[in-house]
């Protein structure tokens, strides 16, 4: 009798220890051995540092529109497109390439009749002095339901233009073509990628000797680079607002003097962040 016990004791025994075994090499082999964590945060430095590069503007954007209005959507159409149609022919003679035209908008519209008001009639009241003064009431706003009283047509092109010694003959030529909208001038680089890179590598350099110098001020080596990213501020388009003030914004001058444009530079930004292991 106490041997079958023993036996199953030592059974029980041989069994709980198979489980945990059984356990722990599940764990071993869906989550890996247990590695001890570092009791103290990785010893690295980060540095920043900034590099630019001065570029000059390469292409000039604006955009122009077209306003029609009337009571006959095909007559404002007609006038509405041809008059686009000559800017565009013009824009093609002056050598703007046709990739560089785009229509931006398209858009044609009813114009509805104001609300009407009509005050009510004359009140006459007594004042304190029994006077009698005459007191007049308040608006009321009739209910009538506003109608279409015309229709408003508004086409917008916009265009590239690379060659800067034709951008004020340009400007100044679409209000005498009914051209009755332009918007502003805008400077921007074509590829702002190569002077991008320049920045960059100003930036890393930059950087790098950073680190150079505080890990020698604080008594140590730099190791392995541990990440690296940046962060670029070019400014892309720059408007220029004085352009289409001087062209009167609409075309009720007849001929309006070219404006004077100049496209100025700009600053391509990178700032570059750096961090290294220490030894």
């Amino acid at each position: 009798m106490d041997l079958i016990k023993e036996k199953k004791a030592l059974l029980g025994a041989l069994t709980g220890l198979a489980g945990v075994a059984i356990v722990v090499l599940l764990y071993i082999m869906f989550w890996g051995v247990l590695e001890p964590q570092e009791q103290f945060p990785a010893r690295n430095i980060s540095v920043s540092a900034t590099g630019k590069a001065v570029a000059k503007p390469d292409i000039a954007v604006t955009s122009f529109s077209v306003v029609s209005e009337g009571t006959d959507i095909k007559a404002i159409s007609d006038q509405n497109n041809e008059t686009i149609g000559k800017a565009v022919s013009f824009l093609k003679e002056k050598g703007i390439d046709e990739k560089d035209i785009q229509t931006v908008e398209y858009n044609l519209s009813p114009v509805y009749s104001q609300k009407t008001y009509a005050p009510s009639a004359i009140l006459s009241t007594p004042s304190v002095n029994m006077r009698t003064q005459p007191v007049s009431a308040p608006v009321i706003e009739t209910t009538t339901a506003p109608t279409i009283v015309k229709y408003s047509l508004t086409q917008t092109v916009r265009v590239k233009i690379r060659d800067f010694t034709k951008t004020s003959e340009i400007i100044g030529a679409l209000a005498p073509m009914g051209i009755n909208k332009v918007s502003q001038i805008s400077f921007g680089i074509d590829d702002p990628e190569v002077y991008r890179a320049q920045a960059r590598a100003e930036a890393i350099e930059k950087a790098k000797a950073k680190a150079q110098v505080m890990a020698q001020q604080l008594g140590v080596s730099l190791g392995h680079l541990v990440s690296i990213s940046e962060y670029a501020q070019d400014s892309g388009y720059q408007p220029m607002m004085s352009a289409v003030k001087s062209m009167g914004g609409y075309s009720e001058i007849a001929a309006p003097v070219a404006p004077s444009i100049e496209a100025g530079s700009q600053e391509v930004v990178v700032n570059a962040n750096i961090t290294y292991e220490i030894k």
